[in-house]
């Protein structure tokens, strides 16, 4: 098992960041840099970062609200370029209250998943919002055979071989504690994804993100060296 954390980014991550943390959730602003000049800055950085790239409102929404790829087709390509030029691990969509459970939105954000098209070794990763139940929306991410994103601290971890966890610090979860660290670093373990990615969005992203890949590492540190070999599910850490 590994986990990989890091913050949400608005800019490529700079040499500090990539000495400490080795992932980071990169979502632009306008305006929004060209595929090359991404990929330069990808060879240029270390070996060790890997990089999620989060789908902007104007690649997904029209003018309107609508989930309609021909409509956002400029700025689709502009992901997917991008996705490659970063050489992502994962495309991250996500989806407000606009995309409903109802079946014009369903095949809507199929067909952009089609669109969207899917490279060897690159994960999509769906976040939805708004008025999708957990059940429904794990059961249609299977069918689309994307990954589904979940709060570490609000949800039940998704099955599957790859976990990817988004954890914001918003409404009444103001700050991200030591404690809501640890719980989300067990329920990522006990999940036992072969690869776990978490991305932390708050106003101290980069001390969380290193928080929990410390929790993370001396977890599976813990659970490797056979100290929890007569319990499983437990990971070293104390229960509160």
């Amino acid at each position: 098992m590994t986990v990989h954390a890091g913050a949400t980014l608005d800019r490529f991550p700079g040499q500090k960041y990539q000495s400490s943390l080795h992932f980071g959730e990169l979502s632009f602003r306008n305006p929004r840099p060209r595929p090359g000049t991404l990929g330069k800055m990808k060879r240029e950085a270390r070996d060790t970062l890997r990089v999620s790239l989060v789908a902007p409102r104007d690649a997904m929404l029209d003018d309107k609200g609508v989930m309609n790829v021909e409509a956002v087709r400029p700025m689709l390509d502009w992901v997917k370029h991008a996705a490659s030029a970063l050489e992502a691990v994962a495309i991250v969509l996500p989806t407000g209250r606009e995309v409903t459970p109802g079946m014009r939105d369903r095949a809507r954000l199929e067909a952009y998943v089609e669109a969207l098209g899917r490279t060897s070794g690159r994960a999509i990763v769906w976040s939805p919002a708004g008025l999708w139940e957990r059940d429904t929306a794990e059961r249609f991410a299977e069918k689309l055979g994307v990954v589904l994103a979940f709060d570490p601290l609000e949800d039940d971890a998704p099955g599957g071989v790859l976990g990817y966890a988004r954890l914001r610090a918003i409404g009444v979860r103001s700050r991200i504690s030591t404690g809501m660290l640890a719980a989300s670093v067990e329920k990522l373990l006990v999940a036992r994804y072969a690869t776990s990615y978490v991305a932390i969005d708050s106003t101290t992203s980069f001390r969380d993100a290193k928080s929990l890949q410390a929790l993370a590492a001396g977890a599976l540190r813990a659970a490797e060296s056979g100290e929890d070999e007569d319990d499983d599910d437990d990971f070293g850490f104390d229960d509160e």
